[in-house]
């Protein structure tokens, strides 16, 4: 009574809830805000937390990849965590992975009483400090903290290229983090768990936040594919500021690092972040932009100039990166700051897994019969196999009309394919349909683990039309498999180093190579020391920070 003129009730997700945490100078919550809220300058907010939770929250649920919204975000926009016991504290801190990555101040209040409350607030309004209150700050080592994007997990080999790094990252020197966003690990939530255990996450909605005029521009510039960049660009960069505000806007982080190189609102995103920035380059973009039309040409060439640094992984992608870079003039920006960086092999991983039983998971896809599948590979067949996602750029139609043109000759041989994803899986089943050898040739979609299924098979064979590196390659290797590779940019040097078997970049080369590894003159093994290899991987990394 009495505070009815004082006290306006708001409903939640209300044009006028927003414009109050748009506009408001202080603002409490318990638990969460929505997930659009972004933190304004001078804001100050305390998130409340009145008892210990009685169960796992956060990474320790048992939906942990679902959890780590809002509750997470929220802990991480706070000023103050206001706590009644350290017990709460602790289990807070752990549970959402605020230890080193958050900032806020977190307040124990004991039992919440009329004083407690009312020093609350003067701490809050007036700065006071109470000694009803204990304050004290979440934890921090004081380490560099490093924040990753790797994408979605998908089954690829950026995702194995960036699990690969955070496993031989000292995690002595660095405290490393994941953003991931939440729709990608929905059919998947388990991929979550292929991250070190010592690598923090954390998710993200993938919101698109505009004004009206920023939508059109954005939207016409995205759909049509031929307006340049300079016709989105500074609605563009509104965008993405307020995406990383959103997402990251008080947590502690020193260097961003978009190992992906795609996703244009992640390119975007990173390069708003204050602090250290590096962008991957897996690929020849040129081809990339020529062949799948994934990326935007104006867009990598501001940012490989925007960014600190660009990382390519190969020789290879230097030459088309700068040719990139240089393709657009844009006033103010520095020439793009491109740097050789390997990617790491964790190659004692790949040994441990493909020591593994032979498993497929629940949603794998197979061309025929599984009973049929496992009746070649426990047999003593010759196999060859490929791996890559059924996609254009991997040369899986030219692998199957080579393969066609090998099995006349020899009869007793099979091929098989594994892929994650692609929008050329169904085209590619009816190709085998149609195939002079149907029964001979096997689809696998999806294995949340193929390296036991490589180990099954005798040869290996890298078909694409362009690749950044070919990570499948040294997979291959180290799982004892002879490889051979198409000449072309990004494995050619890798190959020629260490003594690997190139062929003519056709289908006529690919049928040589199936002739040579039947023949027995395509080594067992690559000439590589895979521990130097990644020691000088990891220094390259390091060098950019």
């Amino acid at each position: 009574k009495g505070l009815e003129d004082k006290v306006i009730l708001l409903n939640l997700e209300s044009l006028f809830y927003y414009k109050v945490l748009a506009t408001a100078k202080y603002i409490i919550s318990q638990n969460r805000l929505s997930y659009v809220y972004i933190k304004r300058e001078g804001q100050v907010y305390l998130n409340m937390w009145n008892e210990t939770p009685a169960k796992t929250l956060g990474r320790n649920s048992e939906d942990n990849y679902a959890m780590l919204g809002e509750e997470q975000k929220s802990l991480l926009d706070a000023d103050y965590i206001v706590c009644p016991n350290q017990d709460t504290m602790n289990h807070i801190i752990e549970d959402y992975m605020l230890e080193n990555f958050g900032q806020a101040k977190v307040l124990l209040t004991g039992d919440f009483k009329k004083e407690v409350i009312t020093a609350l607030g003067k701490r809050l309004l007036l700065e006071e400090q109470s000694s009803l209150i204990e304050e004290k700050d979440i934890p921090y080592n004081g380490k560099k903290n490093i924040m990753f994007y790797i994408g979605g997990f998908e089954k690829n080999g950026l995702t194995t290229a960036g699990l690969n790094l955070l496993y031989n990252l000292d995690k002595e020197k660095y405290n490393c983090g994941v953003i991931y966003p939440f729709q990608k690990l929905k059919k998947h939530p388990e991929e979550i768990k292929a991250l070190p255990s010592h690598v923090s996450y954390f998710g993200y909605y993938d919101l698109k936040m505009a004004t009206i005029s920023e939508a059109i521009r954005y939207s016409l510039w995205k759909e049509t594919g031929k307006i340049p960049y300079s016709f989105v660009q500074s609605a563009f960069e509104r965008m993405s500021k307020r995406m990383a505000n959103r997402i990251f806007s008080s947590c502690r982080i020193h260097h961003m690092v978009q190992f992906t190189g795609y996703v244009e609102e992640m390119v975007g995103m990173a390069e708003q972040m204050p602090c250290k920035r590096t962008i991957y380059v897996h690929n020849d973009m040129e081809k990339e932009i020529r062949t799948r039309g994934n990326a935007n040409k104006g867009l990598l060439s501001h940012a490989y100039k925007a960014y600190d640094n660009v990382a390519a992984v190969t020789e290879g992608m230097i030459p088309p990166t700068k040719r990139i870079a240089e393709s657009v003039t844009e006033a103010g920006l520095k020439q793009a700051d491109i740097h050789l960086c390997k990617n790491v092999i964790d190659y004692k991983r790949i040994v441990t897994l493909g020591e593994k039983p032979l498993a497929f998971d629940e949603v794998t896809e197979f061309s025929i019969p599984k009973e049929q599948l496992l009746e070649v590979l426990y047999s003593d067949k010759k196999k060859f196999i490929s791996v890559g996602r059924f996609s254009p750029e991997k040369g899986h139609e030219r692998l199957i009309r080579a393969f066609e043109q090998f099995h006349k000759e020899q009869p007793d041989t099979y091929l098989i394919i594994v892929g994650g994803h692609g929008v050329l899986y169904h085209k590619t089943l009816n190709m085998i349909k149609e195939s002079s050898c149907p029964n001979h040739i096997f689809l696998v979609k999806y294995m949340s683990n193929p390296y036991p299924l490589m180990k099954m098979c005798d040869y290996f064979v890298l078909s694409s039309l362009y690749e950044g590196f070919g990570l499948v390659l040294v997979e291959a290797d180290i799982l004892g498999l002879p490889c051979f590779s198409v000449d072309i940019t990004g494995p050619r040097y890798f190959m020629k180093e260490y003594d690997g078997t190139l062929v003519e970049d056709s289908q006529a080369g690919i049928l040589e190579g199936m002739r040579a590894c039947i023949n027995g003159t395509i080594p067992k093994r690559l000439n590589i020391d895979y521990e130097q290899y990644n020691k000088e991987a990891v220094a390259q990394f390091e060098g950019l920070l």
